[in-house]
C-alpha cells in the first residue's frame, strides 16, 4: 500500500533535483553573459600574453601549478645563467613536484641560492603547497637551526598621530607580540610605553597585524617583535615616528613610485628611499607583475620575493607603506573588471569575475597593511589616510572599471566616486593628495596597446582619457565646492613627469607621474607634459613646507642612486592650488569645514545650573523609563553625602543621574568633519551602597521622549559600585563610514538602564580639542 507514496516521493525529489540543476545552469549561464571574456580562462590567447608566460622566469611556478614541468624545465635551462639565484629556488621547487622527490638535487639547488645569498625565508614562506614535501624533509629541518621565524616584516602602516599597526609573516602559527618603548634619553634604560597582540594564523598565510595605541604625536619609538614570548632580531633599525596632529603645520615629505617589477640589482633602491626619511611611503600600482590573477600560488611567489628582501624590511620597518594595485598585480594589461553595463549596482560587480575577491583581493589584504581595504559593501584597495596636515586619497582603478569610451564608462564606481566627493568635501587638511594608478592628466598615454580583456586599443583608453565624463565630474567638484590643496599622483607610465589638467578661470590641478622604481626600460615622453625623465629607476619626492605665510609643496624626482633630477615644481596652497571664488562670498574649504566640525559644547563639567538639583547648563535630559525623575538627580554640590555616602569631587560640582533610568545629552559638533579625532572621558560613581551602570556614547541623532536611546558610533559602558571612581573614555572619528560626514553628532551620558535603584554621580567630563581646531580655546567650556 505505501509503494505509490514511495514512487511519488522520489519522483517529487527528481523533479527537485532537475530544477535545482536547471536553476544552477541558468545562474551559470547568466554569470557568463555579464562576464563575458573576464571569466575565460587566462592567459588569454593573445600572443604577447603567451610569449610572456612561456619564455619568462617569473612564470615558472604557474607551469609548475598546472603540471607542465616540462616548459618549467624549459625556461630554466635558458635563464640559469643570467639569474643563477633564482633559478636555483625555482629547480629546487621543481624537484619538489616531480612525482618522485629527489632529495639530493632539491637539497643542492636550495645550498646553492642560501649559500649565494638568498634569504632562506624564501623556501620557508614557499609558496608552501609547491614545497610541500621538502619543507618537511630532514635535510631541510637541518637547515633551519637558528634560523628565525620571522620570514616577512615587520611593516609598519596606518600610522597615525596616536597609533600604529605592525604587519609581519611567521613560519609556524604564533602568539605575536608588538612592544614600543620611548626614545626620549638613549643613554638610559627605555621605558615601555604601549604593547600590542595577535596571532598569526595559517588560514591568513601566517600573517598578524598588532594595533598599538596610545602614543604621542610627532615622537620617535623604536619597538621589538616577540613570537610566542621570544624576541626577534630581525638585523635592521625597528622604529617609526607617529605622525603630526592634523592641525598642526608641520614641514614634512612624502615618496611615492610604482612600477616596481622585481630585479635583483635594483632593489637597492629599498635602501635610496630610506635615506629620504619620509613620512610615508606611497605605492601606486603594479607593485608585482604577476599578471595572471587565478593562481594563488603563482601570485604569491611574486609577493614573497621581494618580500623577503633584507632592502625592503628595513625600509619598510620605518616607514608606513600604503598601496594600491594597478593592471598588472590586479590581472593582466589595460584589464577592466566590469565587462557589462548590466553588472553595475549589482552583486555581479563585485563577485564576477571569481578572481577578484577570491585571490586578487583576498592576497592584497594578506600582503598589505593599509588602514582599510574599500568600504564594507564596497570591497576594494581604495581609502585615506592623514600624515598631518596632508590628507591621501588612495584610489581602485580597476575593481569596478568598465569599458572605456562607453556612455556609462567608470574607473571607480558610483559609490567609491561618492567616497572620495565627500571625503574632499569634509577634509580639514591643508594639503590633499588624489592618488591614482593611472594618469588623471591628458595626453599621458599615446600609442596603441594589447589589453589583455579587450584586444588592441588606443593606449590613452586605460588612463582617465577612456573615463573622461568622470574625470570632468571630479575636477567640477573640486572647483564648485572651492576645494583647495589638491595635488595628483599617478603611476602607470614607466617615467617621471609633470603633467597639468586645465580647467576654467585659468585653474588647473597638477599631476606627479612617478611610476619607474626598479625597472630598467622608460617609456617615451609624449611631448605634453611640463617636464620628464626617463633612464635609470627613479621615484617622486613631495616636500610640504609651512615656513612661508603661504605653504608650499615641491615636486622633485630622485635616481635610484640619490641623485636629484634639476627640474622641480612648486606650488604655493593659497595663490596657485586654491579654485578662484566665483560667487563673491566663499572661503577656504578647510576654514569651512573646521567651523562646522570643532567641538562646541555649554559647560560639560556641571559648573552652573538654574538651581541645585535641575539640570546643568548646556545639558538635556529624557527618561528612559517614562516615569518621574528621581528625586536626587541633577547638580549637586562637592562633598554632598548621599546614602551615607560622602562623593567627592574632581573638578568642582558634579551631578546626579540615578533612580529612574535616564539620559543627559548634549550636541558635540553641528557636522562631523574627516580628520577630527572626537575624544571626550568622564569620571563616574555610584553612591551609597548600592551599583549603578553607566553608558557614556557618541550618536547621530538627538535623543527625545518617544526615542531617548540611540544607535552608538562609539561607547563605553560599566557597572560602578559605591565608594569607587571609574573613568569612561570613548573617541571616534570619520573612516571607512564616509556618509556621516556633515552631520550633527550628540555626546549622551546614560544610566541604568532596566534597573530602578542606584545613584550615578558624574563628573570631569573633559572634551579634547582637536590640534585641528587652533580658531577656538582650549577651555572645554567654549560654544561654537
Amino acid at each position: 500500500k505505501k509503494k505509490p507514496f514511495v514512487v511519488g516521493m522520489r519522483f517529487l525529489r527528481l523533479l527537485l533535483l532537475l530544477g535545482l540543476v536547471a536553476f544552477s545552469a541558468a545562474l551559470t549561464a547568466k554569470e557568463k553573459q555579464l562576464c563575458g571574456s573576464l571569466c575565460e580562462p587566462f592567459p588569454k590567447v593573445f600572443s604577447n600574453d603567451l610569449e610572456e608566460v612561456n619564455s619568462k622566469i617569473q612564470y615558472v611556478p604557474w607551469h609548475i601549478v598546472h603540471g607542465d614541468l616540462a616548459t618549467a624545465e624549459k625556461i630554466l635551462a635558458k635563464k640559469k645563467d643570467a639569474l643563477p639565484l633564482e633559478a636555483s629556488y625555482l629547480y629546487a621547487m621543481l624537484s619538489a613536484n616531480r612525482p618522485v622527490l629527489d632529495e639530493g638535487e632539491a637539497i643542492l639547488h636550495v645550498l646553492n641560492a642560501v649559500s649565494g645569498g638568498l634569504p632562506l625565508a624564501r623556501f620557508m614562506a614557499g609558496p608552501r603547497d609547491l614545497f610541500g614535501p621538502l619543507l618537511q624533509h630532514p635535510y631541510f629541518t637541518l637547515l633551519l637551526k637558528g634560523t628565525s621565524p620571522l620570514l616577512h616584516g615587520p611593516l609598519v602602516g596606518d600610522l597615525t598621530d596616536h597609533s600604529v599597526r605592525v604587519w609581519l609573516r611567521t613560519y609556524t602559527p604564533a602568539v605575536v607580540d608588538v612592544v614600543v618603548y620611548g626614545m626620549v634619553d638613549p643613554s638610559g634604560p627605555a621605558a615601555v610605553v604601549a604593547r600590542g597582540t595577535a596571532n598569526s594564523l595559517d588560514s591568513q598565510d601566517y600573517t598578524a597585524v598588532v594595533y598599538i595605541g596610545g602614543l604621542q604625536s610627532n615622537t620617535n619609538y623604536h619597538y621589538v617583535v616577540l613570537l610566542d614570548g621570544k624576541e626577534m632580531s630581525p638585523g635592521f633599525d625597528t622604529s617609526f615616528r607617529t605622525q603630526p596632529p592634523l592641525g598642526d603645520s608641520v614641514s614634512l615629505n612624502i615618496t611615492f613610485g610604482g612600477c616596481s617589477t622585481f630585479k635583483p640589482e635594483n632593489e637597492h633602491m629599498w635602501n635610496t628611499l630610506d635615506a629620504q626619511n619620509s613620512r610615508a611611503f606611497l605605492w601606486t600600482g603594479d607593485n608585482t607583475y604577476y599578471n595572471l590573477p587565478e593562481e594563488k600560488s603563482h601570485i604569491r611567489y611574486f609577493y614573497y620575493r621581494r618580500w623577503s628582501r633584507p632592502e625592503f624590511r628595513a625600509f619598510s620597518a620605518k616607514t608606513p607603506v600604503y598601496a594600491i594595485w594597478d593592471d598588472h598585480d590586479f590581472a593582466g594589461n589595460d584589464v577592466h573588471s566590469v565587462d557589462s553595463p548590466e553588472m553595475i549596482g549589482t552583486p555581479y560587480e563585485i563577485s564576477l569575475p571569481p578572481w577578484k575577491m577570491d585571490t586578487t583581493m583576498r592576497l592584497f589584504k594578506e600582503n598589505y597593511n593599509n588602514p582599510y581595504y574599500g568600504l564594507d559593501d564596497t570591497p576594494g584597495c581604495f581609502h585615506d589616510f592623514h600624515v598631518g596636515p596632508v590628507h591621501v586619497f588612495m584610489l581602485d582603478c580597476r575593481f569596478y572599471r568598465t569599458r572605456p569610451g562607453e556612455s556609462y564608462s567608470s574607473m571607480l564606481g558610483k559609490r567609491q566616486l561618492n567616497w572620495l566627493l565627500r571625503k574632499l568635501k569634509w577634509s580639514t587638511a591643508q594639503f590633499k593628495l588624489i592618488v591614482t594608478s593611472v594618469p588623471f592628466a591628458k595626453k599621458t598615454k599615446t600609442g596603441k596597446s594589447e589589453s589583455t580583456t579587450l584586444g588592441f586599443q588606443k593606449s590613452s583608453q586605460d588612463t582617465w582619457d577612456g573615463f573622461g565624463k568622470e574625470r570632468k565630474k571630479i575636477a567640477k567638484y573640486i572647483v564648485k565646492k572651492q576645494i583647495s590643496g589638491v595635488f595628483f599622483v599617478a603611476g602607470d607610465r614607466h617615467r617621471c613627469d609633470l603633467n597639468r589638467l586645465d580647467l576654467d578661470n585659468g585653474f588647473g590641478l597638477y599631476e606627479a607621474t612617478c611610476a619607474h622604481l626598479t625597472k630598467d626600460a622608460s617609456q617615451e615622453l609624449t611631448g605634453f607634459e611640463i617636464f620628464g625623465y626617463g633612464g635609470i629607476a627613479k621615484f617622486g619626492h613631495l616636500a610640504f613646507n609651512f615656513e612661508p605665510a603661504d605653504p608650499t609643496l615641491t615636486y622633485s624626482i630622485v635616481d635610484i642612486d640619490g641623485n636629484a633630477m634639476p627640474n622641480t615644481l612648486t606650488l604655493r596652497l593659497k595663490q596657485d592650488m586654491t579654485p578662484p571664488c566665483t560667487k563673491g562670498n566663499c572661503r577656504d574649504s578647510r576654514e569651512h569645514a573646521l567651523d562646522k566640525g570643532c567641538p562646541g559644547v555649554g559647560n560639560p563639567d556641571f559648573e552652573h545650573g538654574p538651581a541645585l538639583g535641575a539640570t546643568p547648563h548646556g545639558w538635556s535630559v529624557v527618561s528612559l523609563s517614562g516615569q518621574a525623575e528621581h528625586s536626587a538627580h541633577g547638580l549637586r554640590r562637592t562633598g554632598s553625602s548621599l546614602g551615607g555616602t560622602v562623593v567627592p569631587s574632581f573638578s568642582g560640582n558634579y551631578f546626579l543621574n540615578g533612580g529612574r533610568s535616564s539620559v543627559y545629552f548634549q550636541r558635540l559638533t553641528r557636522a562631523l568633519v574627516d580628520g577630527v579625532r572626537y575624544v571626550v572621558s568622564v569620571r563616574v560613581f555610584a553612591a551609597g551602597t548600592s551599583y549603578g551602570l553607566a553608558r557614556m556614547y557618541i550618536s547621530l541623532e538627538e535623543p527625545n521622549t518617544s526615542k531617548p536611546q540611540r544607535a552608538a558610533l562609539a561607547e563605553a559602558s560599566a557597572a560602578v559600585s559605591g565608594n569607587t571612581w571609574q573613568t569612561l573614555t570613548v573617541q571616534y572619528e570619520v573612516r571607512q563610514d564616509y556618509k556621516n560626514l556633515g552631520r550633527p553628532a550628540f555626546l549622551l551620558l546614560e544610566s541604568n538602564r532596566g534597573v530602578s535603584t542606584g545613584l550615578v554621580a558624574w563628573d570631569a567630563v573633559q572634551i579634547e580639542m582637536p590640534a585641528a581646531c587652533p580658531n577656538l580655546a582650549t577651555t572645554t567650556t567654549t560654544t561654537t
